[in-house]
């Protein structure tokens, strides 16, 4: 009798666990999809259950409802954070990130990027790598900063040649060159990065830019 009950047992177990993670695939799609009703019924019901990844997507769904006041998705992502979804991570980082302006708030910020780089998202390795530059919320290391920025662009990272550009063509870390600006600009613009086009035409334009130098 104590066998069957806990075959039984483990039976529900995986039932419940199965019926979980289809309604959380059924709440990822319809997110992707834009049927963010269905995808809030999904993420609701499993986030009252206590599942990470959920609170993940209640967050997203707050963010999608009311961008302007991400407060309340900001204590989603730290929900599913701190309940194991380690990825969640970045999106605190990048809400944070906007509003960060003293000192102890980047440094807060650089902190939360270093616990997203786990996570791989070459979006959080640019913003590392730009605070490390800047010296922004860690001291500044201008040559870890630019070889990060340059390995971005070699993984075809459009705001990594976006940003190397705008470098080169202003002379700062690195010895001014608009034919290398000019690469990084096409580059971006090929990937399709949406300023890329204007920076082009701005240095062709410029009669004082030694473009052919």
């Amino acid at each position: 009798m104590l066998s069957i009950l806990k075959f039984t047992g483990n039976l529900l177990v995986v039932s419940i666990l199965m019926s979980a993670c289809a309604d959380l695939q059924l709440g990822k799609k319809a997110y992707e999809e834009g049927d963010y009703a269905l995808a809030e019924k999904n993420f609701q019901e499993l986030s009252q259950r206590g599942f990470p990844r959920a609170y993940k997507g209640m967050g997203d769904i707050a963010l999608k409802k009311n961008p302007q006041n991400n407060q309340v998705s900001l204590e989603y992502y730290l929900k599913a954070y701190n309940a194991g979804y380690i990825s969640a991570a970045s999106d605190i980082a990048m809400l944070k990130i906007d509003n960060a302006t003293t000192q102890s708030e980047l440094n807060e910020v650089y902190d939360w990027l270093v616990k997203a780089e786990k996570s791989n998202k070459q979006s959080v390795s640019y913003k590392l790598a730009l605070m490390r530059l800047e010296g922004r919320g860690t001291n500044q290391d201008v040559d870890r900063g630019l070889k990060e920025l340059n390995t971005l662009a070699t993984q075809d990272y459009a705001p990594a040649h976006f940003y190397l550009g705008g470098l080169y063509h202003k002379g700062q870390y690195l010895a001014f060159s608009d034919i290398k600006a000019l690469g990084h600009y096409n580059q971006a613009d090929y990937l399709g990065s949406e300023y890329a086009k204007l920076k082009i035409a701005d240095i062709n334009a410029q009669k004082q830019s030694r473009v052919f130098y």
